[in-house]
């Protein structure tokens, strides 16, 4: 599968097949992830992998979404910054959240390309969680993904046109200005 055909058919999904995902499908995701663009070279990025059945009913419960338990298998992301925050300071939230959003679209694209399905998970209840999870009380959980196999036709993706996405040289400035030309291709 070409990164674009992985682009359009990349969608959120909520209902898995009572299936095992291959572990090494999982695993390459994950490398997928730490291939990610870092600030100072520094990774963040923490993963803790779940299989256990009732593990993953606590997180769904926690989470407030009961579905995520039918998930084969959840993939709790993390962030460890005490190295980042050493080089960057208070920019050091910054970078980590770049940073964590880029390897989970490389996850899931991955997931995609694969052909298994997940869905970003963004609300739940950190500290209950953590406590799951033995996760230390400085690590941040970015996001929890489920990966199965899916059961449910994707939903139509609702995109917004380029038209109504780009400026040109300002803020609001809609049309492409006229004395602008096109750069020369070779």
């Amino acid at each position: 599968m070409r990164l674009m055909e992985a682009v359009d058919k990349r969608t959120s999904i909520r209902k898995f097949k009572d299936k095992k995902v291959n572990f090494s499908d999982v695993l390459e995701a994950i490398d997928a992830a730490l291939k990610t663009p870092l600030a100072g070279n520094i990774s963040t990025l923490k993963f803790v992998i779940i299989t256990d059945p009732d593990t993953k009913e606590k997180i769904a419960e926690y989470a407030d979404q009961l579905w995520l338990a039918d998930a084969d298998t959840l993939v709790v992301v993390c962030s460890k910054m005490e190295q980042l925050e050493r080089m960057y300071k208070e920019r050091a939230r910054d970078y980590a959240k770049q940073q964590v959003g880029a390897a989970i679209q490389n996850f899931l694209l991955r997931i995609t390309e694969l052909g298994l399905a997940s869905c970003w998970v963004g609300a739940y209840l950190d500290h209950e969680i953590k406590n799951v999870l033995t996760i230390p009380g400085e690590i941040v959980i970015e996001a929890i993904l489920p990966v199965g196999h899916p059961d449910e036709k994707p939903k139509p993706k609702k995109k917004i046109s380029l038209e109504h996405a780009i400026y040109w040289d300002k803020w609001k400035q809609s049309k492409k200005p006229t004395l602008t030309k096109d750069p020369a291709t070779r």
